[in-house]
C-alpha cells in the first residue's frame, strides 16, 4: 500500500496508538516473554530489561504469521532469539517457542513450554510492538491458564508514533497493520479470543476514519 498520509489521519493514527500502547511500569519478574513480531526491535527491548537484571529468564515466541509469512527463512522466534544472542543475553537464559502462528498460540504454547520445563512464572512480563500491548494483554488474560492468578505487565520502549512511523519501510502499510490490530479488540473478544476492553467513542471514530480512507488490507473481513 502507498499513499500520502494527509493531517486528519495520522491524527487518527494517534488516537489508536495511545490507545494501544498500554505500558505498564515493570517489576522484577520471573520472565519476559518476546512475542513473535516482524519488528525486531523486540530484541532490542528484551535485552534493555533483561541488562537491567529485572528476570533471569527469556523466551521468544512464533513460528511465521500472516504478516511475517515469506519475510524471514526461520520462525520469528529464532530470529528474535539470535538478535538477542547478538546483544548479550547468554544461550542458557532463553527459551525459544518457535511453533506459535498467532498472539493466542504464543501464549498458549509458551505456557506449555514454561511447564515441560516445570517453571512456575507467576510475574511475567510481556514485550512486543509498542501498537499491541493492549491486545497482547487481553489476549494473555483469555488464553493463560491461571490467569487471575498471575501478574501480568507489558512493556516497550518509550517511542512516539513519529519516532516509531520514521522507523518503517512503508509507512501506509504499517498503518493498515495497526488498523487490523484495532478491529481485532473488537472482533477477537467477541469471538472469545481475549478479554474485553472497552474501547472509547473516539478510538473506534479514529477507527472508521482510517478504513474510509482505505487501511484496510490487514481488515477481518
Amino acid at each position: 500500500m502507498l499513499m500520502q498520509i494527509s493531517d486528519n489521519d495520522f491524527a487518527a493514527v494517534q488516537v489508536i496508538w495511545d490507545y494501544m500502547f498500554l505500558v505498564t511500569d515493570p517489576e522484577k519478574a520471573d520472565i519476559i516473554i518476546g512475542l513473535g513480531s516482524h519488528d525486531l526491535t523486540v530484541s532490542d527491548d528484551v535485552a534493555r530489561l533483561f541488562h537491567s537484571g529485572i528476570a533471569p529468564l527469556v523466551v521468544f515466541a512464533g513460528n511465521v504469521g500472516r504478516i511475517t509469512e515469506g519475510m524471514f527463512d526461520k520462525p520469528e522466534a529464532e530470529i528474535l532469539r539470535d538478535r538477542a544472542l547478538s546483544l548479550g543475553i547468554p544461550s542458557a537464559a532463553i527459551l525459544v517457542e518457535d511453533t506459535s502462528t498467532n498472539t493466542g498460540e504464543n501464549i498458549v504454547y509458551t505456557q506449555r513450554l514454561l511447564r515441560a520445563h516445570d517453571i512456575d512464572a507467576k510475574n511475567i512480563i510481556l514485550v512486543h510492538k509498542p501498537y499491541m500491548l493492549r491486545r497482547d494483554y487481553a489476549t494473555f488474560m483469555k488464553q493463560w491458564d491461571g490467569a487471575d492468578q498471575v501478574k501480568v505487565s507489558c512493556w516497550a520502549s518509550s517511542i512516539t508514533l513519529d519516532e516509531y512511523i520514521s522507523k518503517v519501510e512503508n509507512p501506509a502499510e504499517e498503518i493498515a497493520i495497526m488498523v487490523g490490530d484495532m478491529q481485532r479488540m473488537k472482533v477477537y473478544y467477541e469471538m472469545g479470543y481475549q478479554i474485553e476492553q472497552p474501547i472509547p467513542h473516539e478510538v473506534w471514530s479514529a477507527l472508521n476514519i482510517l478504513t474510509k480512507s482505505g487501511y484496510t488490507s490487514h481488515l477481518i473481513t
